[in-house]
């Protein structure tokens, strides 16, 4: 679902949210709101059903995501954010703004976020020492995300903004193959 216009569309919305939520000092609050939401969607069927759901009106959508986050005791500019994207029907856009917002909270904490691929499931003390060699080779605190791809049959791929670092297996057999194929 990421395309460069829904990128481009999240983005408006996360710089107006991020106005909103840090001139009432409530970014991390709105950040930790977002971030469940977009978990509950990527894990629940019924939930990412719901928030793509056609047949709700845009009110129907809006009054419910309202109380929801009401019932559940989220911030209220999460509230109102949750009903504006209802009513303007950018509700299937809400994981896309939740990663966003989370990335420019980070950045405004002063915080690099970088993600971590490895082919097995990485322990936290790994994934710590890790946070902490990237932390100190680029000066800042590192906070990580770690995913699991079994493709890369060995090693880690490390994303930090624009750059890509990849240690993996797989990687380096490409690698390989490319320099075969010009040799």
């Amino acid at each position: 679902m990421k395309t460069s216009g829904l990128r481009k569309l999240s983005e408006r919305y996360v710089k107006a949210l991020f106005d909103v939520a840090a001139e009432a000092k409530a970014v991390a609050e709105v950040e930790k709101d977002l971030l469940a939401l977009a978990k509950v969607a990527r894990g629940s069927k019924e939930f990412a059903g719901f928030l793509t759901n056609p047949l709700l009106s845009r009110e129907q959508q809006a009054s419910l995501m309202e109380a929801m986050l009401s019932n559940i005791g989220a911030h209220a500019i999460t509230q109102k954010f949750a009903g504006l994207l209802a009513r303007q029907k950018r509700l299937p856009a809400l994981c896309e703004i939740a990663e966003l917002f989370s990335e420019a909270a980070a950045k405004s904490r002063g915080e690099i976020s970088a993600e971590i691929i490895s082919a097995n499931e990485l322990k936290v003390a790994e994934a710590n020492a890790i946070a902490d060699k990237l932390s100190k080779a680029y000066g800042q605190k590192i906070t990580v995300k770690t995913r699991v791809n079994p493709e890369l049959l060995g090693g880690l791929v490390v994303r930090i903004g624009s750059k890509q670092f990849d240690g993996s297996v797989s990687g380096k057999l490409q690698r390989l193959k490319n320099s075969l194929k010009v040799a």
